[in-house]
């Protein structure tokens, strides 16, 4: 029994990672949290999987911090910029029905999600409690 689950998790993570690339094209964030939920899988018994989520953790985090620095009008910017995004996009899903209007909804929502957890550190501190046990 221990030896199907760990080839279950296993397939899982390969499959996931193996879906990333296809699903790349799509609005948003596409396929890196697949990815990220493919090396999550594998994590579980595999140190390089453990490794590499440290890697992809510590410079990810790095990479917040040049884009959202700690400035009070930057940060102001990032959340009036979140807010008519979102706004953007649930307004053109629920008015639009074609599928360019949708694509482009569907953009802006993972955009504005993406200002919104990347200012004023909250990808930060949401990484580090999604990652505590990777320490």
């Amino acid at each position: 029994m221990k030896h199907l689950k760990h080839f279950v998790f296993d397939l899982i993570g390969v499959l996931l990672i193996s879906a990333s690339p296809l699903l790349g094209w799509l609005p948003g964030p596409g396929g890196i949290p697949l990815f990220l939920a493919g090396l999550g899988f594998l994590a579980v018994h595999h140190k390089w999987a453990r490794d590499a989520i440290k890697y992809v953790r510590k410079n990810g985090i790095k990479l917040s911090e040049q884009i959202f620095r700690k400035h009070p009008t930057l940060e102001a910017i990032y959340d009036l910029l979140t807010l008519a995004l979102l706004a953007g996009g649930i307004y053109l899903i629920t008015i639009y029905t074609k599928n360019l209007t949708l694509t482009i909804a569907i953009l802006f929502i993972f955009t504005g999600l993406t200002l919104f957890f990347g200012n004023r550190q909250r990808l930060e501190k949401f990484s580090k409690a999604l990652f505590k046990k990777f320490k």
